[in-house]
């Protein structure tokens, strides 16, 4: 993360170089801390980010 003149620091995170059925669950743990992230639908098929 290397914030710009005048901009929001920020992060990114890229699912893509995990495998498939560990995609989804990588994200929602990066995320958890701020969003609820439960879905009745299974992500083993993947989940990008970018």
């Amino acid at each position: 993360m290397s914030p710009t003149p005048n901009s929001l620091p920020h992060s990114a995170f890229d699912t893509g170089v995990l495998p498939r059925h560990q995609q989804f669950s990588a994200w929602r743990e990066a995320v958890s801390v701020i969003f609820d992230t439960q879905t009745a639908e299974s992500r083993d098929a993947g989940f990008g980010t970018a």
